[in-house]
Order: C-alpha cells, then structure tokens, then sequence
C-alpha cells in the first residue's frame, strides 16, 4: 500500500535467498515502495530494499559507499 493509498504490486526478487521469510518478503515490499516514494528509481529501489532485507538476515554486512549513503537518506526519512 503506498503512501496516498493505492495498492502497488511488488514482484519479489528472483534468485530469492533461502533464508528469506514471509516478514522478510513484507519488509522487502514496504522498503521498495517507500525508495519508490521517495524518488529512487524502480531499479534502484530493489536493490536498496534487498540490501535491507539482507542485513536483518547477516547482521555486520556492509555495502559499497553509494548503496550505503542510499540506505542511509532512505532510512532516515523513513
């Protein structure tokens, strides 16, 4: 559901990590539309999203600076 309450289908990444549960999927879900929301691009929002979902699942990993200054602008204004 976005933000002005229009409900956005969100295909789940392929090549999907094993380890990924049903809140893993939501999360990934949320985190997308919200980069979506926020002026990243489609693109883009997949891969910040996934990268969320990733460190709920490893904790300590650590991305290059791009993706990491992303992640950064896209949490605090979560």
């Amino acid at each position: 559901m976005s933000k002005d309450n229009t409900w956005i289908s969100v295909p789940v990444p392929k090549g999907l990590d094993p380890l990924w549960m049903n809140g893993d999927i939501m999360y990934y879900s949320a985190m997308r539309v919200a980069a979506q929301e926020r002026g990243f691009s489609e693109k883009r929002s997949g891969e910040l999203a996934e990268a969320l979902v990733n460190r709920r699942l490893y904790p300590g990993i650590v991305y290059h600076l791009a993706l990491e200054e992303d992640l950064t602008d896209l949490l605090e204004k979560a």
